[in-house]
């Protein structure tokens, strides 16, 4: 079914609007009125909703979706390796009795995280967070450097929804590495590689708490 919408869509009003409702509203009512394992489903509804968006607009190039383009992995692995040590310098610290907790305690739950990550979690909030919202929004902002400090802000105040102050935080400074490297690829396959890579560096340290 072709996607046809009309001139209302491309709109800067309707856009500033579309994104105050998803990236702001829909976050706040998921904290307020969802709870357990059903705060994913308006992410993934959205997801679902705006990969169709992207399909189907003659604008946006498809094999964004995905391909799996050149990336420098040998400097994106040692800061992985740099990032990871500090996650794990930090649980270590800070937060003894989390440290190995999930992977050693209830390895059943931790594999099955592991598995259903990025079909849940990870490739929906990059549909959204990376390829709608590059695509949609950038020309809402004039300046480059905001429109970049934008999508990690809301991508930190999506993680709202799991009630503490890491999540949002850790997300925040995380969504740094994959705006990069979706700015650098032009790709969803390697910014969801990337990006499932350090949720299991979380997961697997205990900090996965904090995500749950």
């Amino acid at each position: 079914m072709a996607f046809s919408p009309g001139k209302w869509y491309y709109s800067k009003s309707f856009k500033a609007t579309e994104l105050t409702l998803f990236y702001l509203v829909l976050p706040l009512l998921t904290k307020w009125f969802i709870s357990g394992m059903y705060i994913i489903i308006p992410l993934l509804s959205t997801a679902v909703l705006f990969f169709f968006f992207l399909w189907n607009d003659p604008t946006f190039e498809n094999k964004i979706l995905y391909i799996l383009n050149k990336y420098p992995w040998k400097k994106a692995a040692l800061r992985f390796v740099f990032l990871a040590l500090i996650a794990v310098g930090f649980t270590w610290y800070f937060y003894p009795e989390l440290f190995f907790q999930y992977p050693l305690q209830n390895t059943h739950n931790y594999l099955l995280t592991l598995g259903l990550y990025p079909f849940l979690s990870v490739i929906p909030q990059e549909i959204v967070y990376r390829s709608y919202y590059f695509h949609r929004y950038r020309g809402l902002f004039s300046q480059q450097w905001f429109f970049l400090f934008s999508n990690a802000l809301l991508f930190g105040f999506l993680h709202v929804i799991y009630n503490n102050w890491f999540a949002p935080i850790a997300a925040f400074c995380f969504s740094w590495v994959f705006i990069y490297n979706y700015l650098k690829t032009k790709s969803l396959v390697n910014v969801c590689i990337e990006h499932y890579c350090y949720g299991l560096v979380l997961f697997s340290i205990g900090l996965g708490k904090f995500f749950k």
